[in-house]
């Protein structure tokens, strides 16, 4: 387990930047922002983001792929679809253009950057 600073973007209708620290466990990055348990498991070909507060969020991205999140609220299941339009795993760097589906009408654009390096001990 490493000790990492972490810098994300998310940008939408609006913006939300996200500066701080977190730590590195295997291949998954962990953080707190504001008080959302910020999960992002990175595989081969594929990146896992899970938030969790009072909810649970899980989204799955696969380049080219739609993909089901899962929205638990409140004991109510709610299902997202999501297509990945483009997926960069990089060394330290995440960048991730998707689209979010809501009641099959309303798809919204998302770009989600996240940067992050090592802490000196």
């Amino acid at each position: 387990m490493k000790k990492i600073s972490i810098k994300s973007h998310l940008i939408s209708d609006d913006e939300i930047n996200f500066i701080g620290k977190g730590i590195l466990k295997e291949n998954e990055i962990i953080f707190y922002e504001d008080k959302i348990k910020t999960k992002v498991k990175i595989l081969e070909e594929k990146i896992i983001i899970s938030r969790e507060e009072n909810y649970l969020l899980k989204m799955e991205f696969i380049r080219g792929k739609k993909t089901e999140a899962t929205y638990n609220m409140y004991d109510k299941n709610f299902y997202l679809d999501i297509f990945t339009n483009d997926l960069k795993i990089e060394e330290n760097k995440i960048f991730v253009n998707y689209d979010l589906t809501l009641d099959k009408n309303e798809k919204i654009n998302f770009i989600y950057n996240l940067e992050y390096s090592i802490d000196s001990e």
